[in-house]
């Protein structure tokens, strides 16, 4: 028996196709929910600890004695120790003053040795500052002054202008070194290292 020939304008369709075609957009569609449930769920435990960690920084931040607590290892971590007492003696070292001095305590045929003496005289220098720096008594200046300058960290952080925020340098908080300075420089006296005049104290 013949198949029925399609009459002008109709398609022939294949047994079972039109019930084929419809069941292919499901998996398709259940596969896309599936995407989409899975990117949610990764936005989610991305968004989870930022949301903690915005508020446990607002908290840090904000509050006077937690930012102090926080802060306060910095003045005794050995590294940043280490280079506190670096920059001190590089500062102490900017000029050729003790070059000058040294040179002047030498007789003419030892002028050779000025730069080696020099060269001991800065590294005594850096042992002494890194004691300074070391001590308890730093320590308690560093959280003090985190104390002071905590309300124009959080001018600064909020966007706030002030008189203080406005007068700092490049938007930074920065750590005034001249008392350490002097101490290094009393110690140094008190050894018979006198080669350094005291540093005038900023004011503002």
């Amino acid at each position: 028996m013949s198949d029925p020939v399609p009459e002008p304008g109709q398609e022939a369709i294949a047994p079972g196709a039109a019930g084929e075609a419809a069941p292919k957009k499901r998996p398709r569609a259940r596969r896309t929910r599936v995407i989409i449930a899975w990117v949610l769920v990764v936005l989610a435990s991305l968004l989870i600890p930022i949301s903690v960690i915005s508020a446990w920084a607002i908290t840090t931040v904000t509050d006077t004695d937690q930012y102090v607590a926080t802060m306060a290892p910095l003045a005794r971590d050995p590294v940043i120790v280490d280079h506190l007492a670096n920059k001190a003696t590089d500062k102490l070292f900017s000029t050729h003053a003790v070059q000058n001095k040294v040179t002047g305590l030498l007789p003419p045929k030892a002028k050779p040795l000025v730069q080696p003496v020099v060269a001991q005289v800065k590294t005594y220098v850096n042992g002494v500052a890194l004691k300074v720096f070391e001590s308890p008594q730093f320590g308690r200046l560093f959280d003090a002054l985190n104390r002071r300058t905590h309300q124009t960290v959080v001018d600064i952080l909020s966007g706030k202008q002030t008189r203080l925020t406005k007068a700092l340098k490049n938007g930074q908080v920065v750590l005034n070194l001249t008392p350490q300075l002097n101490q290094l420089i009393d110690k140094l006296n008190a050894r018979g290292v006198k080669l350094f005049k005291p540093i005038p104290t900023q004011n503002g």
